[in-house]
């Protein structure tokens, strides 16, 4: 994996549920006992492979678009009023997102997920896990032409739509999602405290706790400058973190409110 992150990890890592005939299933209530933990489409490995394994959710290995879309559960998604409804892509193909930047809608209750894989250099027609996603709220991401795109969020409405041109309509304190600093919300300092219900959610499905992420850029399989403040798991009431961040970065709250400081 490109980064460690707790959350990208944990979303390569789930297996999913059917959800319909034409799309993405929903993230699964509880792991099965055969649940896939490579972070791609089942196969079996090497022993070369295995030996070059370095411990993380991710095996090498490269697999076609179909065994992605059988690992997943998909069907290729649609252009629909607004976006591209949940299911696979390959960005830039016919009917599918071209290269840029989008944003998945979600929810504050329940985890979204996308899975993304590169064209492979070496095995044409093939691709290789480049990261994996978890999100509550609403996120971001940068698209890359050719990349094989996996959408399964919460709800059959929510979709990848075009990055918003202008300010979200967001008032403190600012709920689960990734902002934009300077576009979104201000530059500064942020009391940031558990959001119980999708804490809660987190808990159940023994994912990673609640985590506020600063990011300088939205390609994240590149992106290597990244903070993260984990907060410990909502036992005794809300647990809270200082964090700031400057105009240009991203603030992604997973489970967790943001307040200004001077608010707070």
């Amino acid at each position: 994996m490109p980064r460690p992150l707790a959350r990208l990890a944990v979303a390569a890592a789930l297996t999913t549920l059917a959800l319909g005939a034409t799309a993405c299933s929903s993230p699964a209530e509880e792991a099965p006992e055969d649940v896939n933990v490579n972070g791609g489409a089942e196969r079996s490995f090497t022993d070369e492979e295995l030996k070059s394994h370095t411990g993380g959710s991710y095996f090498p290995g490269t697999f076609t678009y179909e065994e992605l879309m059988k690992d997943h559960k998909c069907q290729p998604g649609t252009a629909a009023e607004g976006g591209f409804t949940p299911g696979a892509y390959v960005i830039g193909g016919e009917d599918a997102p071209s290269a840029g930047t989008y944003e998945l809608t979600g929810s504050q209750v329940k985890p979204g997920e996308l899975y993304v894989y590169a064209p492979s250099e070496e095995e044409p027609g093939k691709y290789e896990s480049k990261y994996a996603l978890s999100y509550f709220g609403f996120t971001l991401v940068e698209l890359n032409a050719g990349d094989a795109v996996f959408f399964t969020p919460p709800e059959q409405t929510n979709l990848i739509t075009t990055m918003p041109a202008t300010p979200i309509d967001a008032t403190a304190p600012y709920e689960s999602g990734l902002y934009r600093v300077g576009v979104d919300i201000p530059a500064g300092a942020y009391t940031v405290t558990q959001e119980e219900q999708s804490a809660a959610a987190i808990a159940e499905k023994a994912f990673t706790s609640p985590q506020a992420i600063v990011y300088d850029s939205l390609d994240f399989a590149l992106n290597e400058n990244v903070s993260e403040e984990f907060l410990p798991e909502l036992v005794e009431g809300p647990v809270s973190v200082v964090v700031t961040v400057e105009d240009g970065q991203y603030l992604e709250l997973y489970g967790c409110t943001a307040t200004p400081l001077a608010e707070s």
